[in-house]
């Protein structure tokens, strides 16, 4: 149940989201009912289906009832009904974030950061230039890559708290100059993605992203909310590495009790 009290089977959309599973990894596999490695994706995952509204999931964690509006600019959003005031306050600690990434930039280890691979044919190529540095991996802290940044740490805490974090990332991202990640999804329509740009083009263009076809500068102090179920791609044309920090969050359509129950099926199924 949830910590609200609730019994998870007593939430109608939850209900619909596992009975939808249980019956499409029966006809998947023809054997079993619940298909472990939904976080971490692979075939084993399951189908990746387009959804009525254009979004590209993994079809067996598939959210219904969920809005699917083309990304927005986070402080003009539509999700208006969500307090998103976090992301703005967000924004008032930005020269602690940027210093303390000043700082520790030299320091930091080079196995600290996970590139992102991209498949080229049968093999497969780390030029997209992409890498992370996770502080959250799939709701697991990683200790070692937060005690170079308490300062950052303790903003994360005060202000994003723990009951927003989704699925998959809480990290420092860069992008390299002169690269870029290919269009592609990421499968998960019950979250939303942040990007906070923290160092980089110096507000001059040149780097940033297109999603669903809507093209976003990062630029510093200027955040952006997307929905990564929808094709996108970066890009940063500059002569500077861009920086900025990323948060996955629960989609703000769910509730506190769907989202008590979405965490418990993902670590019950899903390895984390």
């Amino acid at each position: 149940q949830s910590r609200s009290g609730q019994p998870f089977g007593s939430i109608p959309r939850f209900v619909q989201f596992a009975s939808h599973h249980q019956t499409a990894a029966l006809a998947y596999t023809g054997q079993v009912d619940f298909l472990p490695n939904l976080l971490q994706g692979g075939s084993s995952a399951g189908p990746i289906r387009k959804s009525p509204v254009g979004q590209v999931v993994r079809w067996l964690a598939f959210y219904p009832g969920l809005s699917a509006p083309a990304p927005r600019h986070a402080l003009d959003t539509v999700y208006q009904h969500d307090d998103l005031s976090w992301v703005v306050e967000l924004q008032s600690h930005i020269r602690i974030l940027q210093t303390e990434l000043r700082q520790q930039l030299p320091h930091l280890p080079a196995e600290a950061w996970q590139s992102l691979r991209t498949k080229k044919g049968r093999e497969w190529s780390d030029d997209t230039g992409w890498a992370h540095l996770a502080f959250i991996d799939n709701f697991e802290r990683i200790e070692a890559n937060g005690e170079y940044f308490p300062a950052t740490m303790d903003v994360l805490e005060q202000v994003v708290g723990t009951s927003r974090i989704g699925p998959r990332l809480v990290a420092i991202a860069r992008q390299r100059a002169h690269s870029g990640i290919p269009k592609h999804y990421d499968y998960m329509n019950y979250m939303l993605t942040l990007h906070t740009p923290l160092l980089g083009p110096d507000n001059e263009g040149g780097a940033g992203m297109v999603v669903n076809g809507s093209k976003r500068d990062w630029n510093v102090g200027d955040p952006i909310v997307m929905d990564t179920t929808f094709a996108h791609e970066t890009y940063n044309d500059c002569d500077k590495d861009v920086y900025l920090l990323l948060v996955d969050f629960w989609h703000p359509d769910l509730s506190m009790d769907e989202i008590d129950a979405l965490r418990t099926f993902l670590a019950q199924n899903s390895g984390v």
